[in-house]
């Protein structure tokens, strides 16, 4: 295996990638975390990782420029990113994956029963520097298929009560030629039902759930297609997204355990930019019952956006984005042109959609320091714009990104602030709100809301991290007091013609009843082999004078 790594690590040097995938890496891939502490090192600066996923060259690109400074690492980030460079020798060098034989295009793991012995143990071994196992593996010059199984099994605890989430899926990933991908996956979620829990677990946050027995059901599946040439990468897809520069982004932030949607997007470079084009499919919160069928159905529901991303300096990167939310009628061609400017285009089809912008910006003055913020803009008047009238419907968000170099330890600390005004994502005709089966497609805590995150995180082994986090949030929700009919601003959900006219030109940053809620969480991850995960983390949170403790301990098995 040692020889194994240094072939790869020749070919590292000697070029850039040599065979470009164009797999996605999931946008919860700890790699992400990896690329965006390079890049606040100074290691890597040139590289677009606030539209992800990111395709697989992508990532293998940067890990090469990464490799030329690896002097400057510690020693835990010189062992990760030779891990890393391992996981992506697909990309480095014309040999097949190392469970493949010399005379074969082909492995399956357990398929022959003198090898079953080993098989076997592989599953509790781990070995350094080895490629991601797979159930089955396929290579054939510049043809690969990927076959994973994938199974979770996590106790939760909120104070007393005790409940089970399970998950199993598979995943197939394919490379076809140089130009075609594809990817597939499905999934099956179980969830005790147990009393004394406020919430549902992550991967129970899907439009439908079933009820069998003491159990909640659910299920899901993701898949895409894309085709990439000189032209850009062109996509039909249903996959989680995110846009932002931040883990708390405001403007599109979809984590993997929400409900995607279908979508076809575009994605191209141009100098020192990069545009990216988004039409998808969204579901509406509200069922309507029809006329004819006497069948629940539901509305066409469309966001279209596009997203500029600039790097005129090494120092300074900033992005723009435009979108828009629509429905009740066919896709809108006028939509379907990728670069046209949204806003101007929205009025002339009458102003009947909710029009939205964000511009983000990213400053490094020193090495190891990286400065960030967004604004987000969903209404305003200009002549309004420091009063305090209902409808200036906007966010903002600035944070520092800090990462001291120590010789052996690695580490990192996020210090954000996020502000978004009530009403925001909220429109008056409910099929344009910002949301994709009621659930905020923006920020996660939505509207009406503060909130100070500092987060810090240990990178112990290239095995180990351990991550501290504190929040407090500040949201406005409507009072017990409060008898009237009037909504608050607070969901994204809520049509902002039901408010209090009252407060038209006193709307504060936040409405209502403001509540405080801290939280202080541990969580360390460890990775017990090549195939097995495992991930602890302690909660504890508090509303007003009311404190719960969580606890939760999670096993993964993928292979």
């Amino acid at each position: 295996m040692r020889k194994y790594f240094k072939i790869i690590i020749i070919f590292v040097l000697l070029s850039s990638t040599l065979f470009a995938s164009q797999l996605h890496v999931p946008i919860n891939d700890p790699i992400y975390l990896y690329l965006d502490r390079m890049a606040t090192m100074g290691i890597v600066r040139n590289i677009f990782n606030d539209a992800l996923p990111l395709n697989r060259d992508e990532v293998a690109k940067a890990l090469v420029k990464i490799f030329k400074h690896r002097e400057q690492l510690s020693k835990v980030d010189r062992q990760i990113l030779e891990e890393y460079i391992s996981d992506y020798r697909y990309e480095f060098r014309d040999k097949k994956h190392w469970k493949i034989k010399n005379n074969s295009n082909t492995y399956f793991r357990f398929s022959k029963f003198n090898n079953f012995k080993n098989d076997f143990k592989d599953i509790f071994t781990y070995r350094n520097n080895s490629e991601d196992l797979h159930l089955f593996v396929h290579e054939n010059n510049n043809e690969l298929l990927w076959l994973d199984f994938d199974f979770m099994g996590r106790v939760e605890a909120q104070n007393k009560s005790v409940r089970n989430v399970g998950a199993m899926g598979f995943i197939i990933s394919s490379q076809i030629g140089k130009h075609f991908s594809l990817y597939v996956d499905a999934y099956q979620y179980g969830q005790t039902i147990q009393e004394g829990f406020d919430y549902f677990s992550p991967e129970m946050n899907k439009p439908f759930r079933s009820t069998e027995g003491n159990m909640y059901y659910t299920d899901k599946s993701d898949a895409y297609i894309q085709y990439t040439s000189k032209l850009g990468s062109f996509e039909l897809g249903k996959e989680p997204l995110h846009w932002g520069n931040s883990n708390n982004s405001m403007i599109l932030s979809k984590s993997d355990s929400n409900a995607s949607f279908a979508f076809i997007k575009w994605e191209r470079k141009f100098y020192k930019s990069k545009f990216t084009f988004l039409h998808a499919s969204l579901l509406p919160n509200d069922p309507y019952i029809d006329s004819i069928s006497e069948r629940r159905a539901y509305s066409k529901k469309y966001l279209v956006g596009h997203r500029w991303e600039f790097m005129p300096f090494t120092k300074f990167h900033f992005g723009f984005t435009e979108m828009i939310v629509y429905g009740e009628r066919n896709p809108d061609l006028t939509y379907l042109i990728p670069m046209i400017f949204l806003w101007p285009s929205q009025h002339n089809l009458m102003d009947r959609d909710n029009t939205i912008m964000a511009v983000e910006f990213e400053y490094f003055p020193l090495n190891k320091m990286k400065l960030y913020g967004s604004w987000y803009l969903d209404e305003l008047s200009y002549g309004k714009l420091f009063s305090k009238w209902w409808g200036n419907k906007f966010g903002y968000q600035m944070g520092m990104h800090f990462t001291p170099k120590l010789s052996n330890l690695s580490t990192d600390f996020t210090f954000e602030f996020t502000a978004v005004r009530p009403w925001t994502y909220t429109h008056k005709y409910s099929i344009n709100s910002f949301t994709h089966a009621g659930e905020n497609l923006g920020f996660e805590y939505g509207p009406n809301t503060q909130l100070f995150y500092t987060q810090n995180r240990w990178w112990i082994t290239k095995r180990q991290i351990l991550t501290f986090e504190y929040e407090f949030l500040k949201r406005g929700i409507k009072s017990i007091d409060d008898t009237t009919s009037y909504d608050i601003g607070n969901n994204a959900n809520q049509n902002y013609d039901n408010r209090n006219p009252e407060y038209d030109m006193s709307t504060d940053w936040l409405m209502g009843e403001v509540i405080d809620i801290h939280s202080f969480s541990v969580n360390w991850y460890y990775q017990l082999s090549n195939d097995l995960y495992l991930n602890a983390n302690y909660k504890i949170r508090k509303i007003q004078e009311e404190i719960d403790n969580f606890i939760s301990l999670e096993l993964r098995f993928k292979f």
